[in-house]
C-alpha cells in the first residue's frame, strides 16, 4: 500500500527522496543501511518524536 502511494506523488523532488533512500536501504551494504538509518533519524528528529508520541 505505500508504495501505491509513493507512485502517485507528483512532486519530482519528493519522489527523488524516496528513490534515493529505497536504494540506500535496500543495499546490500549492512553498514550502509545504519548509517542512512541514522542520517535519516538525526535529520526528521522532532518528526519521529511526534511519531512516537502518536504510537503510545
Amino acid at each position: 500500500m505505500q508504495q501505491q502511494k509513493s507512485a502517485a506523488i507528483s512532486a519530482p523532488d519528493l519522489k527523488d527522496m524516496l528513490t534515493i533512500l529505497r536504494n540506500l536501504m535496500e543495499s546490500d551494504d549492512s553498514d550502509l543501511r545504519v548509517w542512512a538509518k541514522v542520517q535519516f533519524k538525526t535529520a526528521f528528529k522532532e518528526y519521529y518524536a511526534a511519531h512516537d508520541e502518536k504510537k503510545l
